[in-house]
């Protein structure tokens, strides 16, 4: 008769080294193009990371389900207290609309660089309509611990800057939300 040797599981091991919890509260965003956002943001989300799936078909009752070959991440949303003189809403709207060129095509002209040649003369960098963002989560003592780098970010929404005189129990101030697409994101543990 032979006898089975039982392991236990290796899984089961060590703790963590680290048993601190990550803080709501405890991050910063740095964006090239919206240097007066900085110290306004009150939150920033890490975006929602997906793959699809590929059906493989089986003579069986049931599909087999494997992972698709294309990754798919969420939008980037921040919220922010408006500055007394709305500089940080106005410099994400100049942004959007330099982008998009709806009211002037000055607007895109100055924010890629390009000449002022009647015909479009191929100068400028279309690479200026995109600016890289990154979110640096700290340790409970403030010292940086992880920085998320997120890659050709663009606002694809500005929210509204709502003023209302009924606001009770104190003061309370005007924020707002943008959101972001971008290309790609990375999590570092040096910056």
């Amino acid at each position: 008769m032979t006898t089975r040797q039982i392991s236990t599981a290796t899984w089961a091991g060590s703790l963590p080294d680290n048993l601190s919890y990550l803080a709501p509260t405890q991050f910063e965003l740095i964006v090239k193009k919206l240097p007066n956002t900085k110290y306004f943001a009150t939150g920033v989300n890490i975006p929602s990371v997906n793959i699809g799936e590929t059906l493989q078909p089986t003579r069986l009752g049931a599909n087999i389900k494997l992972p698709g070959d294309k990754i798919n991440y969420g939008e980037l949303t921040i919220t922010f207290i408006v500055d007394e003189n709305m500089e940080n809403w106005t410099e994400m709207f100049n942004w959007m609309e330099g982008i998009t060129a709806s009211t002037d095509t000055e607007k895109y002209r100055l924010l890629t660089g390009a000449s002022q040649s009647p015909k479009y003369d191929g100068s400028g960098d279309p690479e200026e309509m995109y600016s890289d963002m990154t979110i640096v989560v700290t340790t409970a003592a403030n010292n940086p611990n992880r920085y998320i780098r997120i890659q050709d970010a663009y606002p694809s929404s500005l929210g509204e800057i709502t003023m209302d005189t009924t606001v009770a129990g104190g003061l309370s101030y005007v924020t707002c939300t943008a959101s972001f697409q971008f290309t790609s994101f990375e999590i570092a543990s040096t910056s």
